[in-house]
């Protein structure tokens, strides 16, 4: 009997330990799914956050996108856009991107895409280069990559 007392008591003590810890860290949380993922890296997060008085990469983007210089190309489903996207991003689904609609960007000084994790943006970026253009920057992932140049999702 004593020994499952003490079982019982450790396991407890351990799972409170685990549940300090994991309170403690910095965590990121995705408003649109309501997942959270743990800030690995929080220094990086700090200096992007806007209390600072430098802007961030993030709005040097929608400087230029609002300049009219710059597009920034969500190329997720609609579903996915409507869930969180960047403020002022147009949606072409990766499947929807053709020439006749990449040729419709050539007036843009600078192209950004951008999806979920960042794959599909690399297969979008490589079709406007083979469409002539060179100045293609693949943001990355809208919950990783984006949040971590500053930016904000909007619904």
């Amino acid at each position: 009997m004593d020994k499952k007392l003490i079982i019982i008591g450790a396991v407890i003590v351990v799972g409170v330990i685990g549940l300090i810890i994991y309170k403690s860290q910095s965590r990121q949380c995705d408003a649109a799914s309501g997942q959270c993922a743990i800030d690995q890296n929080s220094s990086v997060a700090e200096t992007n956050s806007s209390n600072n008085s430098e802007p961030t990469k993030a709005d040097k983007i929608l400087e230029q996108a609002k300049a009219k210089t710059a597009v920034i190309i969500d190329v997720r489903e609609p579903f996915e856009y409507r869930a969180g996207h960047i403020e002022g991003a147009v949606l072409h689904p990766l499947g929807d991107l053709n020439e006749d609609l990449i040729a419709k960007y050539r007036d843009y000084d600078q192209i950004y895409v951008y999806c979920r994790s960042g794959n599909r943006a690399s297969s979008a970026k490589q079709l406007f280069e083979e469409n002539g253009f060179s100045k293609v920057t693949n943001i990355g992932g809208l919950t990783t990559d984006w949040v971590k140049l500053g930016g904000k999702i909007v619904k």
